[in-house]
């Protein structure tokens, strides 16, 4: 149920959010079934014209279908999808080749060993555990690590 409230601008010195007969901005707020909380603005000072947009509003919302919720893709679809980006892309051979190296030869099996599968399960505080295991020169470790962030910033 969807009901409207007040919030008080200057020079309105009336403290309660349900006082009607004030100038005040007028906004609606509460919950519908099986939905996530709303609170939006009425988009105007009448308490009427706001009365009437929340029951609008829940009329509208209980006719609409709930979507699906939608799982988070996995470690496994992300790397696809970056490679398959790479090859659409037309990037040379070898830059690809060290994409495949690394995320599947590298990054896949170290997700694996600690049994992380979607992506909300990688951490920031996990990857630089990943990235602090390698034992790299520093010009190799900054290309790997640009390489890394480039993969992530795709995801």
């Amino acid at each position: 149920m969807l009901s409207v409230y007040t919030r008080h601008y200057p020079p309105c010195l009336e403290p309660s959010p349900y006082f009607r007969d004030c100038f005040c901005p007028k906004w609606i707020s509460g919950t519908v079934p099986d939905r996530p909380r709303i609170r939006i603005s009425a988009h105007t000072r009448s308490w009427a014209q706001a009365e009437r947009r929340a029951r609008y509003l829940e009329i509208e919302i209980e006719d609409r279908p709930v979507r699906a919720v939608l799982r988070p893709p996995t470690i496994r679809l992300a790397i696809t999808a970056f490679l398959a980006d790479q090859r659409a892309r037309h990037l040379q051979a070898a830059t690809i080749a060290k994409s495949e190296r690394f995320l599947e030869r590298q990054l896949l099996p170290w997700c694996r060993e600690r049994q992380l599968e979607g992506l909300e399960e990688l951490t920031s505080s996990l990857l630089m555990e990943f990235r602090n295991q390698w034992l790299l020169a520093p010009s190799t470790a900054l290309r790997k690590h640009e390489s890394f962030k480039a993969s992530f910033s795709f995801v």
